[in-house]
């Protein structure tokens, strides 16, 4: 049993794919920068009651906008790609212009 789940750990690190990966890093990195931040600035210690809750706003932020930022990235470098492929468009121009479609 332990080696099976030694292998399947180590295929998971092979199949899923680097910008998953990625943004669940950069999330993870940003999350635990911000509640460092938080308890070294002492926000914690003066903070009562709900306002304890308030002080995670900014992390819970920051944190998705960081990883949701890996894939959008890639997005904006693919472009280029995108451009080639730009001819399935013209095969099917409903697709690309809905406006013009007549009733």
């Amino acid at each position: 049993m332990y080696n099976f789940v030694n292998l399947s750990a180590a295929m998971l690190a092979v199949v899923i794919p680097g910008t998953v990966t990625w943004s669940y890093a950069v999330f993870t990195l940003v999350f635990v920068v911000g509640l460092v931040a938080i308890f070294v600035r002492g926000e914690w210690q003066e903070a009562r009651g709900l306002d304890k809750l308030i002080l995670f706003g900014p992390i819970f932020y920051a944190a998705p906008l960081g990883a949701v930022s890996i894939p959008a990235a890639s997005f904006v470098t693919l472009a280029g790609t995108l451009k080639r492929v730009r001819w399935i468009l013209v095969m099917l121009p409903e697709v690309a212009s809905p406006c013009t479609m007549t009733t």
